[in-house]
């Protein structure tokens, strides 16, 4: 299995010279950091072991090859292809479905699981206790019509003026919610043109 192959979900045999057992890690994140320096890694991979999630690590590509930054204990590492990910057919899986079916549902950071794209206002009003609505308030998947129709919901008006899917004519519109007009000019509907026209 090439590094440049590699997916969420698949295998990673870890062995420290101070611990010559293989542990089986988890793939659970790859990331693709903005680049600091020449020396700054072009990849990090985040794993958990599959015995204990609390025991995880951080792989960083650098000088061609994963290392981590973590200990100085020379590591041994083999990837290994999920092969049921190949037999897979999740074009009709929900993000939400694949966290609540995990066994380790409560290790999912929800504040950056409520602002991911991939969650649906459906999703939150079929599970309402399990989001961060801070970070809810910044889904581009949220529109005005869901913050008027549940105002129930805990919405941060701070962070939703800057939703990039609220428009100025929304917040125009509904002088009577919260917002935040000190974090308008950080929406991105908010353009010059819009500016002179009113």
């Amino acid at each position: 299995m090439s590094d440049h192959s590699i997916r969420v979900g698949d295998f990673v045999d870890i062995s420290f010279l101070s611990q010559p057992d293989d542990k089986r890690y988890v793939v659970w994140l790859l990331y693709s950091p903005p680049p600091t320096s020449s020396s700054h890694p072009h990849l990090e991979m985040k794993l958990y072991n599959i015995v204990d999630y609390k025991d995880q690590l951080s792989l960083y590509y650098i000088d061609n090859m994963w290392n981590t930054i973590d200990t100085d204990d020379k590591m041994k590492i083999k990837l290994v292809s999920n092969t049921i990910l190949d037999e897979l057919d999740i074009s009709n899986v929900r993000l939400l479905d694949v966290v609540l079916s995990s066994p380790f549902q409560y290790a999912w950071d929800c504040r950056f699981l409520s602002k991911n794209p991939n969650i649906n206002f459906q999703d939150i009003l079929e599970n309402p206790d399990f989001w961060n609505y801070s970070y809810l308030s910044s889904n581009p998947n949220i529109t005005l019509n869901d913050v008027l129709s549940y105002p129930e919901l805990e919405w941060d008006y701070h962070v939703l003026t800057s939703n990039p899917n609220i428009s100025l004519y929304d917040i125009l519109s509904h002088p009577e919610l919260e917002w935040d007009y000190n974090r308008l000019t950080e929406n991105p509907n908010v353009t010059f043109p819009v500016i002179r026209v009113l």
